[in-house]
């Protein structure tokens, strides 16, 4: 039911709408009566919420990752700080071996760097049926 009941007829708009029903069959229940702006807040409300979850879920799943990434390759470094130390010590640039490690556990920590440690003989490429041959270069 539409109802035009002005900006000042503030809470008596409800009971104006059902003195309008009441008019046309005084026998009908009328329950829940709320503006266009409460339903569509309330039936929002929920879609809200999901959204809200599951934002914070990712924002803590990418917090979280990021501590794993940097608990990683923070061991990497310690295993390796005699080399890194040794490299310093040769000459080289602090901008060298940040690339240096940036590298190596970016590709696998060491292992092979052509690409053959996802598609390859190694790790989760074992079942690429013949997939490696495109991407490693042949078997």
């Amino acid at each position: 039911m539409r109802w035009d009941a002005g900006p000042d007829a503030g809470l008596d708009a409800p009971r104006g709408i059902r003195n309008q029903i009441a008019s046309i069959d005084p026998h009908l229940n009328i329950f829940q009566v709320q503006t266009l702006s409460e339903y569509l807040e309330r039936s929002r409300s929920s879609t809200r919420f999901a959204v809200q979850t599951y934002g914070g879920i990712g924002v803590f799943g990418l917090v979280l990752a990021g501590i794993g990434l940097a608990g990683v390759t923070a061991y990497a470094v310690a295993q390796r700080r005699k080399e890194i130390a040794i490299r310093t010590a040769v000459g080289a640039s602090s901008a060298q071996v940040l690339r240096l490690v940036a590298w190596r556990e970016g590709n696998g920590a060491g292992k092979r760097r052509n690409g053959s440690g996802v598609f390859g003989r190694d790790g989760a490429g074992k079942n690429t049926f013949g997939a490696d041959q495109y991407f490693c270069g042949g078997a």
